[in-house]
């Protein structure tokens, strides 16, 4: 079936659905810039309570697969799992959002070295914890180096700003911790990877770790970060210890297992998004010419917001389909059955914001999935290319945006802009704006 009719309105309404997400997303991004943001918090809040959790083992055991497998910082090597129950066997299906081929066939190999070693003659559990850790830290050095780098810049910063009030103790403890990471690496601090995250655990495993947790609590506390990357260097010991203690609970039916790669190339290109490069413009291309005073009532609110229009803004920028969409779209569309009848796709990071509201909505009915809750703008929706149209797609993008735009009304029209949220698109916008005008002016009246 051929992707437009006679006049070209299915492609011109996928085109604008898309647009009118793509703007949600951005006005959702602009709201996060606002002092008192919660959302840039949560990844350090408590893993939350979803629904049907009686998985919570399974899914934790696919987040952390994929954990293993995600070699980059910075979101540049997202891993994506499904564990397809085939007949008698289980297919591990992997989708990643880095383009290369010779980094996808790593992450491959790895999830089956990791089910070799879990599969191999029963151990002790340190024996494949410590193999499974050592392989991955080996393929991860980027990673393990940023944080590393990260982490003393905290600590350097910390020992100049110390105050004279602080206690001595409390002056020490960026030295203290500093030493033992640097004892532990010989002069060249990343010439042993595992050395260096084995001396992180120790810290976070000592007695004197719960004094950075408590100074950590302060809002604006360096510490918060110091915390972070201590924790962030522990995460290849806390995901190899994870899939290794639980193997057994699944260990019937992963034995033996296969893992192939859903390639990205299967999925229509994205396009370039131009997005203004200040906050006025930004929501008159949002909102539209004609609803000038609604914009202008905004503007103030989302002053903060020009530094990410400045950045990003103002010239032409690729969108990005992230991996666990892009798995969902792919395990949908071929109808694979889960394995223990669990619709769960796991990955290795925390879904942003349009992902949970993707998943949410999607006809495959997919599990939700932990969300760190922000918004990435440059977020694109997956559309394979043996889909035979895109209604289905426009239909689901449309479902997104009733979510994001009740959201957003909620978040544009208080006093705090870090509350959950949002506001509407082109399509039956007026409405929504008027009722935003209205209880703005009631808002400024009381």
């Amino acid at each position: 079936m051929p992707q437009t009719n006679p006049s070209g309105t299915i492609v011109q309404a996928l085109e604008d659905d898309i647009e009118d997400v793509q703007k949600l997303l951005l006005l959702k991004a602009m709201s996060q810039y606002v002092p008192n943001d919660q959302h840039k918090a949560i990844t350090s809040q408590p893993r939350e309570k979803l629904a049907n959790d009686g998985y919570k083992t399974w899914r934790r055991y696919l987040d952390n697969l994929s954990y293993l497998c995600d070699f980059k910082s910075g979101g540049k090597t997202v891993v994506s799992l499904y564990a397809q129950d085939a007949a008698n066997d289980t297919v591990f299906w992997l989708a990643t959002n880095h383009p290369g081929g010779e980094t996808k066939n790593r992450m491959r190999n790895h999830l089956v070295f990791i089910l070799n070693e879990l599969s191999s003659t029963p151990r002790s559990i340190d024996d494949p914890t410590q193999a499974i850790m050592q392989q991955s830290i080996k393929l991860s050095a980027d990673k393990v180096k940023h944080y590393y780098n990260k982490l003393v810049a905290e600590l350097e910063s910390i020992r100049a700003e110390s105050p004279s009030s602080q206690t001595s103790g409390d002056r020490r403890i960026p030295e203290i911790v500093m030493d033992k990471l640097q004892r532990a690496t010989g002069d060249d601090e990343l010439q042993n990877h595992h050395m260096l995250c084995s001396a992180a655990c120790e810290i976070v495993s000592s007695s004197g770790y719960n004094r950075i947790a408590e100074l950590s609590v302060p809002p604006g506390s360096r510490y918060k970060k110091v915390k972070h990357y201590l924790i962030r260097l522990c995460s290849w010991y806390t995901a190899s210890r994870y899939v290794t203690k639980y193997w057994g609970m699944f260990a019937e039916e992963l034995r033996g297992a296969t893992v192939e790669i859903v390639s990205l190339d299967q999925f229509h290109q994205t396009t370039n998004v131009n997005f203004p490069p200040n906050v006025r413009d930004a929501l008159l291309w949002i909102l539209g010419s004609q609803q000038q005073p609604f914009a202008s009532a905004l503007q103030q609110k989302l002053t903060p917001a020009g530094a990410l229009l400045k950045t990003e803004g103002g010239r032409a920028r690729g969108s990005i389909i992230h991996a666990e969409a892009a798995l969902a779209e792919f395990v949908h569309f071929h109808e694979m059955e889960p394995l223990y009848e669990d619709r769960y796709v796991g990955c290795s990071k925390q879904s942003c914001y349009g992902c949970k509201i993707y998943l949410s909505k999607h006809p495959g009915g997919f599990e939700q999935r932990p969300s760190h809750g922000n918004a990435w703008f440059k977020w694109y929706p997956p559309r394979l290319r043996e889909q035979p149209d895109d209604r289905e797609t426009s239909s689901l993008l449309r479902r997104m945006a009733m979510v994001m735009q009740a959201d957003l009304k909620d978040t544009l029209l208080g006093s705090n802009l870090g509350k959950r949220q949002l506001f509407e698109s082109t399509s039956g916008v007026g409405t929504t704006i008027r009722h935003m005008q209205e209880a703005l002016r009631l808002n400024k009246e009381s």
